[in-house]
């Protein structure tokens, strides 16, 4: 009996010390403020400021230390490749062909295309219904989505928008942050984002490929975290950004 619970004893110090090893670790961390090349009408600074309270945030939930370090767009990725910093957040998307060279972190801040609608409407299906894009990549999304969809154009937001409402679209497909804004302000009330993102465009933590593995853990960790308890939430709207 007396082994047995010396067994169980050791087992569970030894899950303890593993699950602690990163605490009191410090990271660099570099950003480009400027968010390059995504158009962000003029919310960088507000997305500099979340992403310095995300990190600080996370901080404390994992007991690391995330030292910021502000870089060019154009060096960012080559400062991350020469090791001046272990991580760098970003816009670039995983896809197959950075698989060798990166390692990405969930998406912190979504910027993809999201289908807004009137407010008092439901979809419970895509199918015959018309949806206003404004890019020949957003039809793409659209399209691989919901193939029943009927495309159109629009030009500007408010022009798509107002179509919506008088009821000759039944959707737009808007930019995830533009659409924020505008159903936070000229359109509050009257129409809301009817789904998540239709892709995985967004800002996230990167590493290099089996480089800095455990940094992205403790970020994923430490967001779900944020996610859970709701201050990620209440980030978001102090920034402006949902």
């Amino acid at each position: 009996m007396i082994k047995r619970y010396f067994l169980l004893f050791f087992i569970l110090m030894v899950a303890v010390s593993c699950g602690t090893t990163s605490r009191g670790k410090s990271y660099t961390i570099a950003i480009d403020p400027s968010w390059f090349p995504l158009d962000l009408q003029g919310k960088e600074p507000n997305i500099y400021a979340f992403s310095s309270e995300l990190l600080r945030a996370i901080s404390h939930k994992e007991g690391v230390f995330f030292e910021k370090i502000r870089m060019d767009w154009d060096n960012l990725a080559l400062g991350l490749e020469k090791g001046d910093y272990d991580g760098m957040l970003s816009s670039l998307t995983p896809r197959v062909f950075w698989g060798k060279t990166y390692t990405f972190s969930d998406p912190f801040l979504h910027t993809g295309p999201v289908l807004v609608i009137r407010e008092e409407e439901k979809i419970r299906s895509l199918d015959g219904k018309e949806i206003a894009v404004d890019s020949f990549a957003n039809e793409a999304i659209l399209i691989e989505k919901f193939p029943g969809v009927i495309i159109q154009y629009y030009t500007v937001i408010p022009e798509g928008l107002d179509e919506v409402l008088s009821g000759q679209l039944d959707g737009v497909l808007i930019n995830y942050l533009q659409a924020t804004s505008y159903i936070r302000d000229l359109y509050h009330g009257q129409v809301k984002i009817a789904m998540p993102p239709l892709d995985d465009a967004g800002l996230r933590l990167i590493t290099l490929d089996g480089g800095n593995t455990e940094l992205v853990e403790i970020f994923n960790r430490g967001l779900d975290k944020l996610k859970d308890d709701g201050t990620l939430d209440k980030l978001l709207a102090k920034w402006e950004l949902n």
